[in-house]
């Protein structure tokens, strides 16, 4: 029989894979039914003038995959097991004709909404004020490169195998005298654990710790990655509102739940308002974790930037009976493309944490903690450090002056002495999604802050803008652009 194939020589498929394809797709279609005698490899080649070659290459693969058998003769058949009704059905459709649609746990749509949320990619635009993310202009690309290169130089067996779940020991050893003179956090290199970035620390941690039925504390308004993470593991919810001094601990006390494992705050500088946690707001939440026997989650995950006033020590370094997690990353301070993070543990909680790590990915990327390592026991870290903070100041000071200047009193302006985002809302103008969306249209990229809510917010908490990535500049022309917007939405 003549097959009514085309193949094409200039294409970039090797001809024996088109081949392969276009009677694949044929038997699938019901074209080539069950039992059907194929040309010989010799008879095809010459129809298409191709090698004999390419068409036993084509008819093997098929065969290897179930779709084509070898008869006594030498002849080659569609495989016989191939009815007709498994044939042409679509795959879309069940054996009863019905669509499929895969069997998702309850949990799934938990995990798109914080997907949606946080991590969909989205619309790229002129002036984008959504990027949590340090001045990667400033990234010390030549001392990146020569680190790197040493690595690769004459990396041994032993550096291309599979690396320590925990991380490597030299990596930790930096980050717990990093941590111990820059955070006040008291740790031994024993009790940190590498992460790929500081939610594979909240996942793996929510595995060890959290059941169906379980609850967990989160800060209202707060971090949704998070949020997203412990509800996916079936833990309950528990939004405790902030004020100016914090997560209301007495408000915490009056939560009854009795099954709370776990409280996630950000007491540095909260994400998303920027308020630092005082010190008898502290201390009571440790009180508070220690008579509820639950462990408090401390994301520390941009205090290294404070423009004004002194640091404030880690809550971890408070902690007298063990339990604080503490996280941090290198996301916000050299390049979330690193996907390097660290969490430091109480003692009890190493092993565990560690055991649930290597399922989830074996171990963070070996020659990423290596350069990381040489990075900081260099000094360049900390060199770098020095000069994102002049640098964000630079930009962050850019951002409050330009929200003056065209804004004025109609721009109300949240806490901005740490980090690399501020809280923006306009008297008049709520961030509605049609303000945003008017915004996009004009290449402005803003962050809604009601997206960071379990709870309807009281009043419009308006947007988030991050100034850290963009040139001053930039800056200046993304706010005269959101000027522009603005005016056009108050306009009657």
């Amino acid at each position: 029989m003549d097959l009514p194939l085309t193949l094409d020589p200039a294409a970039e498929t090797p001809l024996y894979r088109q081949l392969y394809d276009q009677i694949r797709q044929r038997i699938l279609a019901g074209q080539l039914a069950p039992g059907t005698r194929l040309p010989a490899s010799r008879e095809l080649a010459a129809q298409l003038k191709i090698s004999r070659n390419t068409v036993t290459n084509a008819y093997e693969q098929l065969a290897a995959e179930g779709y084509l058998e070898s008869r006594v003769g030498a002849w080659t058949f569609v495989a016989s097991q191939l009815t007709p009704d498994r044939a042409t059905r679509p795959r879309s459709l069940g054996p009863t004709g019905e669509p499929l649609t895969p069997r998702l746990n309850r949990y799934a749509e938990i995990l798109k909404e914080g997907y949606r949320l946080a991590y969909a990619p989205q619309a790229p635009v002129t002036y984008d004020f959504r990027r949590f993310a340090p001045a990667l202009d400033a990234f010390p690309v030549a001392e990146w490169r020569r680190i790197v290169a040493r690595q690769w130089l004459a990396p041994s067996p032993a550096d291309l195998g599979y690396g320590s779940a925990q991380g490597s020991a030299l990596l930790r050893k930096e980050v717990a005298a990093y941590v111990a003179r820059a955070r006040a956090v008291n740790c031994t290199p024993e009790q940190i654990v590498i992460t790929t970035g500081s939610q594979q620390a909240f996942d793996v941690l929510a595995r060890i710790t959290l059941e169906p039925g379980s609850a967990v504390v989160i800060e209202e308004p707060g971090y949704v990655g998070a949020r997203a993470i412990f509800a996916s593991h079936g833990a309950a919810v528990v939004p405790v509102p902030v004020d100016r001094d914090g997560i209301d601990v007495d408000a915490l006390r009056r939560r009854r739940h009795g099954r709370i494992r776990l409280a996630y705050v950000t007491p540095s500088h909260q994400f998303p308002t920027g308020v630092a946690m005082s010190l008898p707001r502290r201390l009571a939440l440790l009180q508070w974790a220690t008579d509820a026997r639950a462990m408090i989650v401390e994301d520390d995950y941009d205090s290294e930037f404070r423009y004004e006033g002194g640091t404030f020590e880690s809550l971890q370094g408070l902690d007298t009976h063990q339990v604080v997690v503490y996280v941090g990353t290198f996301s916000k301070v050299l390049s979330p493309a690193l996907r390097v993070g660290y969490v430091v543990l109480p003692q009890l909680l190493v092993e565990p944490f560690v055991a649930a790590k290597s399922l989830a990915d074996r171990h963070t990327a070996s020659f990423q903690q290596a350069a990381l390592a040489a990075f900081m026991e260099s000094g360049q870290f900390v060199r770098h450090l020095r000069r994102l903070r002049r640098l964000h100041r630079l930009r962050r000071d850019a951002l409050l002056r330009a929200l003056v200047t065209h804004f004025g009193e109609d721009a109300l302006i949240g806490e901005a002495r740490a980090g690399l985002h501020i809280q923006v809302r306009w008297r008049g103008c709520p961030a509605t999604d049609t303000l945003l969306e008017r915004a996009r249209e004009a290449g402005i990229g803003l962050f809604r802050a009601r997206s960071l809510y379990v709870n309807p917010p009281p009043s419009d908490p308006g947007v988030l803008m991050t100034f850290a990535t963009m040139p001053e500049p930039k800056i200046h022309a993304g706010v005269a652009a959101l000027a522009k917007v603005l005016a056009a939405a108050k306009a009657p």
